[in-house]
Formats: structure tokens, sequence, C-alpha cells
């Protein structure tokens, strides 16, 4: 088995990832998710708002109603007062009118905590609303730009991803399902050198006797029980 080959199709993939990277990274991708996030989060913002307004108007109109049918009782009540009211009669609607007062005054404390909650909830929507059309604005600028560095980028992205099929062809299969295995995992590279004068990986950990024994006597490759790569003799 021949390892020159996957060590070439590393080698271009590598080139492609790094391509990748500096799309991933750049100054135009950073803020192009930033404010992605950003009109997002005002966006929920915005929908969470809307739920408490709705509960502050059902709340207000239950209150407002209720207010309305006290004040109705009041003034039946004084309809009903008159000097042929007997004592124990006055009595009663006092009592109630003292209830009914009590009751309004609650009812009015309550009001002005709804519209105080309405009145800041309404400014936070508005700001939130701003701030949603602001990034969605400074989104669609960084988006532009986004695809207009992809484009220029994609000349360089075809032909290296040409040669890298085209190598791909010629890499014994297990070398490349052990190379897109370990790609997943998140190794880059994937396949290292093995330096046989100080029995280490190219990670610069000396690798344990089992291992070293494998490799000093011309096993073609071995995982490195401290990176997790795959050392290689080179020859």
């Amino acid at each position: 088995m021949n390892i020159d080959k996957i060590l070439e199709y590393q080698k271009v993939d590598m080139e492609f990832m790094k391509l990748e990277d500096e799309m991933r990274t750049s100054d135009i991708a950073k803020k192009l998710i930033a404010y992605q996030g950003e009109r997002k989060r005002a966006v929920e913002e915005v929908k969470r708002l809307n739920l408490i307004a709705e509960e502050l108007f059902g709340n207000f109109e239950n209150v407002s109603s209720s207010y309305e049918k006290i004040t109705k009782e009041i003034d039946e009540i004084q309809k009903n007062i008159g000097e042929s009211t007997a004592d124990d009669i006055l009595d009663f609607y006092s009592k109630r009118l003292d209830q009914c007062v009590a009751l309004l005054d609650g009812h009015e404390k309550e009001l002005d905590r709804i519209i105080t909650e309405l009145s800041r909830a309404k400014s936070t929507f508005e700001a939130e609303m701003e701030n949603a059309n602001k990034a969605a604005a400074l989104e669609k600028t960084y988006m532009v730009k986004f695809e207009e560095m992809k484009k220029s980028k994609m000349e360089d992205a075809k032909r290296i991803d040409a040669e890298r099929k085209e190598i791909a062809k010629q890499v014994d299969e297990e070398l490349m399902r052990i190379y897109l295995d370990y790609k997943k995992r998140g190794k880059r590279p994937v396949f290292v050198p093995y330096l046989a004068e100080s029995h280490a990986c190219s990670c610069g950990v000396e690798v344990n006797a089992g291992v070293r024994g494998k490799m000093d006597n011309g096993e073609l490759y071995c995982e490195c029980p401290n990176c997790g790569r795959i050392m290689y003799n080179k020859k």
C-alpha cells in the first residue's frame, strides 16, 4: 500500500479547507452572522412583547369592565337612597358603598399599573422594531458582500476541488476511509509524519514502546496515542 497519494490528497484538501476557513472567519462573515443573530433576537423580543401587550390589554378590559359594573352599582344605590329609607337599609347601603369605593380605588391603581406596563412595553417594542430593521438592513448589506467574496474565491475553489477529486481516484480506498473518518473528528491534518529519531509524533510527544516498536519496524501508519492523528513512516 502506497501512502503518497493520500498525502497528496491531504495537501490539496487542506488548501480547500483553508479557503473555506478564510471565508468563514472573514470580517464580512463574522459581521453577517452577528447581524443575523441580532435580527433574530430582536424579532423574538418583538414577538414576546406582543404577547405581553395582548395579556395586558386583556387585563385592562377585564378591570375596566369590573370598574364599570361597580360604578353602575354605586349609581343604583344612590338612586335608592331617600329621606324615607329605613335606617337599617341606609346602614347596609353605606357599608356597600364603602366596599365599592375601596374596589374602585383598587381598580384605579391596577389600571394605572397596566397603563404603565403598556407604555413601557410600547417603548421597548418600538426600540426592538428599530433594532430589527437596522439589523435586517445590515444583514442584507453584508450578505451581498459575502456573496461577492464567495464569487471571487469560487474560481480557486473550483480549481482546487477538481484537483482534489482527480487525486481521490488514485487513493487507496482504506486510506481514504480513514482520512475522511478522522477528518470528521476534527483532526487537521489527519496524516502526520512519525519522527523516528526521537520516537515521537509530529505533535511533539514521544510515543509509548508498543507504538514505537511498530513504527520503528516499518509499520506504514499508526494512530498517535497522544493527539489521535495518524502517524506515517517517512521514506
